[in-house]
C-alpha cells in the first residue's frame, strides 16, 4: 500500500452529524509509523461552530491534552489519541491480510489506519471522505445462532463491513472481536451497516484468543468476573451474556435516544498521560495522578481506580495495562471513568501474561498500603473516604469467595488466579485496622 500522505482528517460525531475536527500532520517519515512525529490542529470551522467550549477537553475535544483552541500541539510520536483507535492484536492481523500486507511493522501503522475500521468506540474517527470506502452490502442481517457458529459467510460480511473491532484500548487485543448492531427486528448487522433508527442494541461480540481450552475457560470466566465486579461496588454497565465460546457485550459508548444515538467520547488512560507507546513505562501512581487531573469527580473515581486494580490481584486479571481503563466523555460534559471492561482471568492464559502495571512500591503482588494512603493524600482525596469504601469492598470479596466455584466448574482456573487474594486481604485488613 505505502500511504505517503502528510495528514490524517478526523471527524467527530456531534449529535446527529460526522463533522471535520482537524488534522494531525506527520513531519517525521510516514514508514516510521507510529513513532513518526507530528502536531495536530482543530479545523477553523469546528472551532468557530463551537467557541463557547474554547479550551474545554470532554466530548468536544480530540482528547485530554488537546483542547479546543486555535493553537498547534507538536508530538515526538503520532498524537497519543490515534493509538487508541489504530487497528492491533486480531483486527489488526485481518486488516493486514486484506491490504495484502504480508510483513507486521510500524511501517504499516498509517496503511492500517487510514483503510481499516469505519467506526471505532468513541466518538472520532479517520475521515470517511478521504479515505477508500469499504463497500456498504445490502444485507438482511444475521440471526444469533449464525453469529455463535461463525460461519464464513459471517465472518467475511462482518470483515467486509469493517465490523472487526477496530483496537480501541482493551477492545483491541488478540481475541477476535466484532462491532456489532442488534436491529429491531432482533437481527443482528456490522456497526454503521444500518440506518440508525432501526437499530435496537450496540455490541461487541468476542470470541476465545486461541484455541486451547484454557482460552475458552478465560472467555466463559469474563462473564462471571464482570459479576464480581459490580458486587464489590465498582462501576459496571450491565451483565455480559456467554454462549458457547462467544461472549455478547453491550456497549457503553452509545445511547440510543428518541431523536438520535449519542456517541460517548472514549480515551485510554495511556492517552489521557500523552504516551504514544505500547509499553509505557508507568506506574499505578502515574494513572492515580491523571485520574485526579482530569476526571469531573477525582475523589471517587481515584477510589474506584484503586479498588479495580485490588481486584485484579484478587483475582488474575494481569492485563491491566493503561488502555485497558479509559475515560467517557458524555454529552452532558462529564469525564468519569468508564465502566470496568476486559476484567477477565488472564493470569491463566496459555501465554503466561504477566502483571502489566505495579504501584511504586508494590511486592509479590500486595501494595503498600501507607504508600497508596500518602499518594491519595498527596492528591486531595479523602483517606478516611477511602477507608469506609474499602472495608466495604473487603467485606464483598470475602462474601464472594464461593461465588465462582459455584458458577465454573474450572477449579483449576479459579486456584491459580486467586492465589493472592488471601494475602492482599490480610493486607488490606491490616491496613484498615491500623488507625
Amino acid at each position: 500500500m505505502g500511504i505517503k500522505m502528510k495528514q490524517i482528517p478526523l471527524e467527530i460525531k456531534i449529535e446527529a452529524d460526522w463533522t471535520l475536527l482537524g488534522h494531525v500532520e506527520i513531519h517525521g517519515r510516514p514508514e516510521q509509523g507510529h513513532r513518526a512525529a507530528t502536531r495536530f490542529y482543530y479545523h477553523e470551522d469546528y472551532l468557530l461552530e463551537n467557541m463557547d467550549a474554547l479550551d474545554h477537553r470532554n466530548y468536544r475535544a480530540l482528547s485530554l491534552g488537546t483542547p479546543l483552541n486555535f493553537g498547534l500541539k507538536s508530538y515526538p510520536t503520532w498524537h497519543p489519541y490515534l493509538l487508541d483507535i489504530l487497528p492491533n492484536g486480531a483486527a489488526r492481523q485481518a486488516w493486514q491480510k486484506r491490504l495484502g500486507i504480508e510483513r507486521d511493522g510500524p511501517s504499516h501503522d498509517l496503511d492500517v489506519l487510514y483503510n481499516a475500521p469505519i467506526t471505532p468506540p468513541g466518538n472520532v474517527r479517520v475521515q470517511m471522505e478521504n479515505r477508500k470506502q469499504l463497500t456498504t452490502i445490502d444485507h438482511p442481517g444475521f440471526s444469533k445462532n449464525e453469529i455463535i457458529d461463525r460461519g464464513m459467510s459471517f465472518i467475511d460480511y462482518a470483515e467486509q463491513m469493517g465490523a472487526m473491532v477496530s483496537g480501541f484500548s482493551g477492545a483491541g487485543g488478540m481475541a477476535p472481536k466484532f462491532l456489532l448492531v442488534k436491529d429491531k427486528k432482533g437481527q443482528w448487522h456490522g456497526d454503521q451497516a444500518i440506518e440508525e433508527k432501526s437499530i435496537a442494541e450496540y455490541y461487541i461480540v468476542k470470541y476465545p484468543r486461541g484455541k486451547t481450552l484454557r482460552d475458552k475457560q478465560i472467555l466463559e470466566a469474563e462473564a462471571s468476573y464482570m459479576d464480581l465486579a459490580e458486587m464489590a461496588g465498582l462501576k459496571t454497565d450491565g451483565k455480559l451474556e456467554y454462549v458457547q465460546d462467544t461472549l455478547f457485550i453491550k456497549r457503553f459508548d452509545r445511547n440510543i435516544g428518541r431523536e438520535s444515538v449519542e456517541y460517548y467520547g472514549l480515551e485510554s488512560l495511556c492517552s489521557a498521560l500523552e504516551m504514544a507507546s505500547y509499553t509505557p513505562q508507568i506506574t499505578n501512581n502515574d494513572l492515580l495522578k491523571v485520574i485526579a487531573k482530569y476526571s469531573s469527580d477525582a475523589e471517587a473515581d481515584c477510589i474506584e481506580f484503586i479498588l479495580r486494580d485490588f481486584l485484579n490481584i484478587a483475582y488474575g486479571n494481569n492485563d491491566n495495562h493503561a488502555r485497558n481503563t479509559s475515560f467517557i466523555k458524555k454529552t452532558d460534559g462529564s469525564i468519569r471513568l468508564s465502566p470496568v471492561y476486559d476484567f477477565a482471568p488472564m493470569a491463566y492464559d496459555p501465554e503466561g501474561i504477566p502483571r502489566a502495571i505495579k504501584w511504586q512500591k508494590e511486592k509479590l503482588y500486595i501494595p503498600d498500603m501507607n504508600a497508596i494512603e500518602d499518594e491519595l493524600v498527596g492528591l486531595s482525596v479523602g483517606v478516611n473516604i477511602f477507608k469506609e469504601k474499602l472495608d466495604l469492598f473487603i467485606e464483598a470479596v470475602v462474601s464472594s469467595e464461593q461465588f465462582l466455584s459455584d458458577r465454573l466448574a474450572h477449579h483449576q482456573l479459579i486456584e491459580h488466579c486467586t492465589r493472592f487474594k488471601g494475602d492482599l486481604i490480610h493486607a488490606l485488613k491490616a491496613y484498615r485496622d491500623s488507625k
